[in-house]
């Protein structure tokens, strides 16, 4: 839940257990962003151009390779839980800001 921990301001306090309340004020922090860019949406790049910023690459460079990370992807998206829930909010954002 590196995602929430680090939007609640408490990258440093690692023996703090991250719970919904986090989550709910990471979900807060987000909504004061004015562009909220997904890499796997290549229309959300169509944000860089609202607020005109220049010299950016829309160049996606992606890897195949698959890396044994000691767990199983369920357990991972199980120690994960919070930050998965924040990127399902993230994406939902941002198709939002698209549609303005």
């Amino acid at each position: 839940n590196y995602y929430v921990r680090m939007l609640c301001g408490l990258y440093d306090e690692l023996d703090v257990e991250m719970t919904e309340e986090h989550l709910e004020k990471a979900k807060r922090v987000l909504d004061r962003y004015d562009a909220i860019l997904i890499l796997e949406n290549p229309d959300s790049f169509k944000l860089i151009e609202k607020y005109k910023f220049n010299n950016v690459s829309k160049k996606n460079k992606t890897s195949s390779k698959n890396y044994n990370i000691g767990i199983t992807k369920n357990e991972f998206v199980n120690e994960n839980k919070l930050d998965y829930e924040l990127y399902n909010y993230a994406k939902y954002l941002s198709d939002n800001q698209l549609k303005r």
